[in-house]
């Protein structure tokens, strides 16, 4: 039985008008497209059935930002949490592509279902972008004060400009010399946590007014919370043995992703052990090359380090944390689970 916390007790009252603005979002999208051109409408509903599921992190961060600023929920922010959401499924779609991937939570990707090879990649890319338009024009429409929306905009940009610089990052990570720890670092940040946590939980208290100058504290905490929920994730891949609600089973080994854990190897390992890696890593044939992998990671002392780094993180969040404002002391308790939520996924 899952136990309840604040974040859970919150997320769960908040679902249900997550779920009704998602649907909506879901339909102004497909009527956007069919308006156009209802040759293109199947290549759009491709797109957003990346909406289905989830547990609606972004969507939730972005009410629990506007909320401890606010205090009170105002209707038209669902639209915000929704439109968080479908930016997710455009991210997503180019980080596949990226990663080489043709399948995410065990179904095809969005390049594999509209087509595959060049024409897949032409709609993906096309259709991804799409939410990213999307995303500020329903920003710009908000009904709320003109001084509270422009900077939400100028934050939307910097989050997306600061993903993209991480997934540049990324992309070189196998060309130049950074498989540095202290490189991997930077890029789980900036690829992952600000667009996962940062982002929507800034948004949402930048809409509610909180001034930009206060905003930085909070957007400590977000990059401090969202990097220690990437590193654990990274950890999860390695160790979890059944398919879950995430990414393909031992996806980061499958693809040689350039993980913290990676970096970690490639600084620490033996002569012997590192050879092992480098063959192995991205390069799975057989069941046992898990095995083989799990067990230099550990003999090298990378997975000690990562979760060394994730208690790192967790206390970088928590020092944040004392900084921030709330409307209430109801929100700094969900503020404080979300930390220590890390250690329970």
């Amino acid at each position: 039985m899952t136990q309840e916390t604040p974040f859970r007790t919150y997320r769960a009252s908040r679902l249900p008008a997550i779920e009704t603005a998602i649907s909506v979002e879901r339909e102004q999208v497909l009527a956007a497209i069919n308006e156009i051109s209802p040759n293109v409408t199947p290549l759009a509903e491709s797109l957003v059935a990346g909406l289905h599921g989830g547990g609606r992190l972004r969507a939730t961060l972005t009410l629990l930002g506007y909320e401890l600023t606010a205090s009170k929920l105002d209707e038209s922010i669902l639209s915000v949490a929704a439109l968080t959401e479908l930016l997710q499924v455009g991210i997503l779609a180019q980080d596949d592509w990226i990663d080489h991937a043709t399948t995410r939570r065990e179904k095809p990707t969005l390049a594999e279902v509209v087509g595959g090879g060049h024409r897949g990649f032409s709609h993906m890319i096309t259709l991804s972008d799409t939410t990213f338009f999307r995303f500020f024009e329903g920003l710009s429409k908000l009904p709320f004060p003109a001084t509270y929306v422009a900077p939400a905009l100028a934050w939307g940009a910097r989050t997306l400009v600061a993903t993209t610089a991480g997934e540049l990052l990324d992309i070189e990570h196998p060309h130049a010399d950074i498989h540095s720890p202290d490189s991997a670092l930077r890029m789980t940040e900036y690829k992952s946590a600000y667009y996962s946590v940062a982002g929507p939980l800034v948004l949402g208290a930048l809409l509610a007014g909180m001034p930009e100058s206060e905003s930085t504290h909070l957007t400590e905490y977000g990059l401090a919370l969202g990097t220690a929920y990437q590193l654990q994730d990274d950890l999860n891949d390695i160790y979890t043995d059944h398919p879950g609600a995430g990414n393909s089973l031992h996806s980061d080994l499958h693809e040689g992703k350039a993980t913290l854990i990676a970096s970690y190897v490639r600084a620490y390992a033996k002569p012997d052990d590192y050879t092992l890696f480098t063959e192995k890593y991205g390069h799975i044939s057989h069941p046992d090359d898990v095995t083989l992998l799990r067990s230099i990671m550990e003999r090298s002392g990378a997975v000690t380090h990562t979760r060394e780094e994730i208690g790192r993180q967790q206390d970088r969040a928590r020092h944040a944390l004392t900084q921030i404002v709330t409307s209430s002391d109801e929100y700094r308790a969900i503020l404080t689970d979300l930390v220590s939520v890390v250690a329970r996924s």
